[in-house]
């Protein structure tokens, strides 16, 4: 089976519950997120739950192209307690498993900064499985993805930061 992963991670200056609390506010994410510019749970859910379906709106990456819609199914969703830092999953598919299947992942593990302050390591990641996976790497697809997941590092970097100490807003 054909596959591709890809991974970015970033160093954010806020404690993984300040990073948790804006990654998981889905309703935000248009607030912030450069990328995925729209991000909304779908009925029965209301809010983002192991089992929940997701649509995410993921801007163009060129001009001429309109916004990409994908959606997923939430399988974890654990929260940062005691020295687990919180762990977010979710999968999806295109037509069927065989044609395009997908696996996404968001980690964050704690750092501690050179002056003893808690950072967070935020590392977001896919893995594409299926017969489409050469057709999409030829095309560039994972290459406009991986600099989307870039953008959006940054951006979750950014907004929680913005909440250490109090000078800004979540």
């Amino acid at each position: 089976m054909w596959t591709h992963q890809i991974e970015e991670s970033t160093l954010i200056a806020a404690p993984p519950s300040e990073v948790w609390a804006v990654l998981t506010d889905l309703a935000s994410w248009s607030d912030w997120n450069s990328f995925v510019i729209k991000a909304e749970v779908q009925p029965p859910h209301e809010h983002l739950a192991v089992g929940s379906h997701q649509l995410l709106t993921l801007a163009a990456a060129h001009a001429e192209r309109p916004p990409s819609v994908y959606g997923n199914v939430a399988s974890v969703l654990e929260p940062p307690a005691g020295q687990h830092a919180g762990e977010l999953r979710w999968g999806g598919q295109w037509l069927h498993a065989l044609v395009l299947d997908t696996k996404h992942w968001c980690l964050l593990a704690t750092e501690t900064g050179d002056r003893g302050q808690e950072l967070t390591l935020f590392t977001q990641g896919e893995l594409f499985t299926g017969v489409i996976v050469p057709v999409a790497r030829a095309m560039g697809f994972f290459d406009e993805l991986q600099a989307g997941y870039v953008r959006m590092n940054e951006d979750l970097r950014r907004r929680a930061e913005e909440g250490v100490g109090g000078s800004g807003s979540m």
